[in-house]
């Protein structure tokens, strides 16, 4: 597709992320902080990190046993930019069935920023 596709859909100048996450995609610090908070809003009880080691192709990566997404709650929360976690869905996070007789937390995720923190960690 070209830029001039009516199909494109919405464009964005390379500078985008910088912009809009800021540290969360420039500060390896505070993108694992991002990442693992999320994991804590999803009641995760593992959390598995790979760090990079591009000589030795082992590129980075996470996951979590947390509650996950329904698909539908995965398209909406991913494509809308600045999503509104609070209007949402409340400042709490319930946790799933199999831990109900764990407290309801506060949430750590606000904005929707955090889930960009992996980009710190991809090929450009």
């Amino acid at each position: 597709m070209n830029s001039n596709d009516p199909e494109q859909g919405v464009l964005f100048d390379d500078r985008f992320l910088d912009r809009y996450a800021g540290p969360i995609i420039s500060d390896p610090a505070i993108a694992i902080i991002e990442l693992v908070a999320n994991a804590w809003d999803a009641y995760a009880t593992r959390v598995n990190i790979i760090w990079p080691k591009r000589t030795d192709g082992i590129a980075f990566s996470i996951d979590d046993n947390g509650k996950g997404m329904t698909p539908e709650q995965f398209q909406r929360r991913w494509k809308t930019l600045d999503y509104n976690r609070i209007a949402e869905e409340g400042t709490k996070s319930e946790p799933p069935d199999d831990l109900k007789n764990v407290p309801t937390r506060n949430a750590y995720g606000r904005n929707g920023k955090g889930r960009h923190a992996a980009f710190k960690f991809s090929d450009p």
